[in-house]
């Protein structure tokens, strides 16, 4: 499924010879606030848990995104200028980036004021091609002593070869759009899917789906019904068990991030494997556990792992592993429940949300 970028690229974007694509519909010249809030929202999700103090980016369209993204961080935002202040006396870090989409260098300059030793920086800008730019950021960063806690871009081109140095240097790099392929000739972009997913049945969805949120690396969620027998069905159809469906929640991840061998493994955390239609106090086939994949090759994952916790019983564990036969979402108060709800009904203890806040996965 493509997401909002990716649907604006393809709908307004315009390829141009040399590589070359021009968003100024929606980003670049004309700003879709829909958009650079969704960007913003993005990016904090990508880099939720990492110590920043403050957000670089450069003139100009990094501008709204770092603003918006700073908004929602409660973090200030430092721009580089492609022009010298004259009327300050401030002392100036300054680097060379070359514009790949203008083929220009362009000296960029900080007041050294603005970053200073102690701070950790996210790096923030709307296109990722060669990396020049942001090695020009880098380089003003480390002027000042500072440290580079993350570089977080709109777009990526994935056939260049900026995100792929800076990655194998070290650097976490997170794109919200990868593009692996882009043709003038024939007009096509491909994108790169980042994001895989799974259906986790663990009893009731409301504490479910909020206790995968807090792991890093899940960047959705979304609660509904699997694996039943009707089409469309109501939650007040599912609670009749009559259906055959079960309070499944989608879970989409980012794999560079968190791997589904983790993600199944904080599963069997919140659950009973073996309490058959059963989880605390909620009893039906409804609140039934599985495992439902959509990818086939995820398949030897989730044998492993259930192989490695079936040794933790001496029971057999009651939790299905099956293909994911359909999934209807559930009706929208059901969503995100427990933040519109905090003090709402919730089958899991308080401090399973906190462990899974803390869980980290040994690389």
């Amino acid at each position: 499924m493509m997401n909002l970028i990716e649907k604006k690229i393809l709908s307004d974007g315009i390829i141009e010879p040399g590589n070359i694509l021009k968003i100024n519909n929606f980003l670049n010249q004309q700003i879709d606030p829909d958009v650079i809030y969704f960007l913003a929202q993005d990016l904090k999700k990508r880099f939720e848990g990492v110590e920043m103090t403050k957000i670089l980016t450069i003139e100009i369209s990094g501008i709204p995104i770092a603003t918006m993204l700073g908004h929602l961080l409660n973090l200030p935002v430092v721009f580089a200028r492609k022009q010298e202040i004259l009327n300050t006396t401030e002392g100036m870090y300054s680097s060379q980036a070359f514009s790949f989409t203008h083929k220009q260098q362009n000296k960029v300059y900080v007041p050294m004021p603005f970053i200073s030793s102690a701070d950790k920086i996210l790096i923030v800008d709307d296109f990722l091609a060669n990396g020049e730019a942001s090695r020009a950021l880098i380089d003003i960063v480390n002027q000042a002593g500072a440290t580079v806690a993350g570089i977080g871009m709109a777009i990526e081109k994935g056939f260049m070869k900026g995100g792929r140095e800076l990655r194998a240097e070290g650097y976490r790099v997170e794109s919200v759009v990868i593009i692996d392929e882009m043709d003038y000739e024939t007009k096509t972009i491909h994108f790169r899917q980042q994001t895989k997913e799974i259906y986790l049945a663990g009893g009731c969805f409301w504490g479910t789906e909020h206790y995968f949120k807090q792991i890093e690396g899940v960047v959705e969620t979304e609660v509904g019904f699997a694996n039943g027998n009707t089409e469309n069905p109501t939650y007040k159809e599912v609670y009749t068990d009559t259906t055959g469906y079960a309070e499944t929640v989608h879970v989409k991840y980012h794999p560079d991030v968190v791997s589904l061998e983790f993600l199944l493994q904080m599963f069997f955390k919140a659950i009973d494997p073996t309490s058959l239609n059963k989880q605390g106090h909620d009893e039906g086939t409804r609140y039934r556990t599985g495992i439902y994949y959509t990818d086939p090759e995820d398949l030897p994952v989730v044998e492993k792992v259930f192989a490695e916790e079936q040794k933790n019983h001496q029971q057999p564990l009651a939790v299905e592993k099956l293909p994911l036969k359909n999934f209807y979402t559930a009706e929208e108060y059901h969503q995100d429940y427990l933040d519109k709800n905090p003090t709402g009904y919730c089958h899991l203890p308080l401090s399973l949300f906190e462990f899974a806040r803390k869980a980290k996965e040994k690389k």
